[in-house]
């Protein structure tokens, strides 16, 4: 029989912390899009209807 364990969540190191908040930062200060709005806008744009 297989024993039913958990798999072990891995915990974000500080560093990866840090790059996740610099990499957000650096996102709004350039005016990132975070509704998808404008990637929808550019899919529609380059694929075909059906």
């Amino acid at each position: 029989m297989h024993s039913k364990t958990k798999p072990k969540t891995i915990k974000p190191k500080d560093e990866d912390k840090e790059q996740r908040e610099r990499f957000i930062k650096a996102a709004r200060a350039i005016g990132v899009d975070e509704s998808g709005k404008e990637f929808e806008a550019a899919v529609k744009r380059i694929v075909r209807p059906k």
